[in-house]
């Protein structure tokens, strides 16, 4: 186990953006699976995986959101260096404004894309408001 350790530890030293993106991908994926598997227990009607549906999320997660992130992430922390309570605060306020509400245009709009909806902005006008 240690070993396996070690060698995501080098990874992430040596190729962090794709580290980076095969664990925030994984994670997004994963999370899509898992949430399928409680729709699934909860409303019997629903009795197999929208395997399309995990394919648009891999491709937002792995594809959009994991360089994006990558990247904006490297980006604060070089023009707001420091680990104190007060640079985190900023951070995230920082990230909030900006990057939450850019990632949620991308979400919503990519996956109207994907899906192969007309209005591919309907979906955003409709939900970015209640989400953010």
């Amino acid at each position: 186990m240690q070993h396996a350790i070690a060698r995501v530890r080098t990874l992430f030293k040596s190729r962090p953006l794709l580290a980076n993106v095969v664990s925030f991908g994984s994670m997004y994926i994963g999370a899509e699976v898992v949430q399928q598997t409680i729709l699934q227990k909860l409303d019997p009607s629903v009795r197999s995986y929208d395997w399309p549906l995990v394919g648009r999320y891999a491709v937002v997660g792995t594809g959009i959101y994991a360089p994006a992130l990558f990247y904006w992430y490297r980006y604060l922390d070089r023009v707001l260096p420091g680990k104190v309570v007060a640079v985190a605060i900023k951070k995230a306020l920082i990230d909030q404004v900006f990057a939450s509400s850019t990632l949620l245009v991308g979400f919503y709009t990519a996956m109207s894309a994907m899906e192969g909806k007309e209005d591919i902005f309907a979906e955003l006008k409709a939900k970015f408001v209640p989400t953010y």
